[in-house]
């Protein structure tokens, strides 16, 4: 017996019953008896008689217009759907699909995700808002009311001059939280007239740490995401494309196909990580720690390109050994200018303005007749003067891959891992993409 049953009543004899009484309803001239089945021939022809509840679905497919969207207040993909609008209420969306082929990469098509299917849905929600709303209760509350536009906007001018005046404009924190080219740019020009902090958006979303923002300013300095298929070694460095960037990960599994190998180094045993040749498992807020073992190995091993270095970074670039800046111009001349900057010139034996310098006349990175030194000390008119690649070469010496392995875990077999995969990389086709 069976407590869930009625009373006296076995689980046999429950479904027995329960078999009868489905046969009687499907019984012709039974009382619950539910409506036949119209048989149909071919749809398509005449005699497909006409039922009236078939309308309710054929409206449903029915619009007024077709029109082209984007969904740029909540993504940076900018994918084009195509909308359809009833009664100047969005109904649906689909992809276009209709993005150019590149020669030799996979095809864009088509590109969109499950969030932009239902954003026509989303923003029919009742709790969707349409307007300004104010909170009148204590933080946490969950009291608002209904402001106009010129109050809200109001209130935030009133702000805005208040922090300037009291705090200075530096405290005012003004987010590139739209994605569309003509409110960015807005929100742009604001803060740049305010003086105002204005981080990238991605520092906001939690993309991107906020102090890269601060330290190197522009932080999106890469090339497009259909790049990933021509390179040799993708690092997903605490990222999830998989599920963050929908619209172009195919080009990960591409890549794969192509003979690309797949890093995945984060704190969670995340979706992109089912996909990686190499999954890193690293304690939260040891990244630093992992990614110096990583440079150990690459200097120690010297698995680098000498020439990338020299033209394509700041390497080469010669630090004055008294008080650790940057060799400048104005260091020979009264005059001279602060934003040129020096390497040592290994032919002619002494310091020269290094080629692309943010205050050189000439905006090129090409080297002509000059080499640069990466490693040495020399003097420069009586200032003694080192590279950054010494400077570097000294300060992550003490981070080998075992004296870390205490800080990240990982450090002495995974992390070797991929230092041994950077390192095999190294020698391909492709070093810039590392």
């Amino acid at each position: 017996m069976n407590p869930s049953y009625p009373s006296g009543m076995s689980r046999r004899r429950f479904l027995e019953l329960a078999g009868t009484s489905l046969v009687g309803l499907a019984t012709p001239g039974a009382s619950f008896a539910l409506t036949r089945l119209q048989s149909i021939g071919d749809p398509l022809k005449s005699e497909y008689p006409y039922r009236s509840w078939e309308d309710l679905y054929r409206k449903e497919w029915t619009w007024d217009s077709v029109g082209i969207t984007t969904h740029s207040n909540g993504c940076v993909a900018g994918c084009a759907w195509n909308i359809y609008v009833k009664n100047g209420i969005p109904m649906r969306e689909e992809q276009v699909s209709q993005y150019p082929q590149l020669p030799g990469i996979p095809d864009m098509n088509p590109r969109g995700c499950q969030k932009g299917a239902v954003y026509c849905s989303w923003v029919k929600q009742p709790d969707f808002l349409k307007y300004p709303l104010k909170r009148v209760g204590v933080r946490g509350e969950r009291k608002w009311k209904r402001i106009s536009w010129d109050e809200a906007l109001t209130e935030i001018a009133d702000k805005i001059i208040d922090t300037t005046l009291k705090q200075g404009p530096g405290n005012i924190y003004i987010p590139k939280r739209p994605f569309a080219v003509i409110t960015n740019n807005a929100y742009t020009r604001l803060a740049n007239l305010l003086g105002a902090i204005k981080p990238d958006v991605s520092s906001m979303t939690g993309d991107l740490y906020p102090g890269i923002q601060t330290v190197r300013v522009p932080a999106r300095t890469v090339s497009t995401f259909d790049d990933w298929f021509t390179s040799d070694l993708i690092l997903m460095w605490h990222k999830n494309p998989i599920v963050t960037r929908i619209p172009d990960a195919h080009f990960l599994m591409e890549a794969r196909y192509n003979g690309a190998r797949l890093v995945n180094i984060s704190a969670d045993y995340n979706p992109s990580s089912i996909h990686a040749d190499l999954f890193v498992p690293v304690k939260m807020g040891t990244d630093s720690h992992l990614a110096a073992a990583i440079v150990n190995v690459l200097l120690a091993g010297k698995h680098y390109k000498a020439d990338y270095l020299k033209e394509q970074t700041d390497l080469p670039f010669l630090v004055r050994m008294d008080n650790g800046k940057f060799l400048r111009e104005k260091d020979f001349k009264a005059d001279g200018n602060a934003e040129v900057f020096y390497v040592w010139d290994t032919k002619t034996g002494q310091a020269v303005p290094a080629p692309g310098s943010m205050g050189s006349k000439d905006k090129t990175l090409k080297l002509g007749a000059v080499d640069p030194a990466l490693e040495g000390t020399f003097d420069a008119d009586g200032i003694k003067v080192t590279t950054v690649f010494e400077r570097l070469k000294a300060e992550i010496a003490p981070y080998t891959p075992e004296a870390t392995q205490a800080t990240t875990g990982r450090a002495s077999d995974r992390g070797a891992q991929a230092c041994r995969l950077d390192c095999r990389v190294q020698g391909a086709a492709h070093p810039r993409r590392l």
